[in-house]
């Protein structure tokens, strides 16, 4: 479906050579990103109806 999208979890330190951690800062990106990508994802009549 168009409505999935698979990532990975940002980030530092993910093959636990130390203990993993991330910054808020990419965490907030992240978020701001996916929301974009959901709202311009959508087909035209999604789009008219909704936005």
């Amino acid at each position: 479906t168009p409505n999935v999208s698979i990532i990975g979890y940002p980030a530092a330190y993910t093959h636990f050579d130390k203990t993993p951690f991330s910054h808020m800062h990419d965490l907030v990106h992240l978020t701001k990103t996916l929301v974009m990508l959901a709202l311009i994802a959508q087909d035209a009549e999604w789009q008219a109806q909704f936005l």
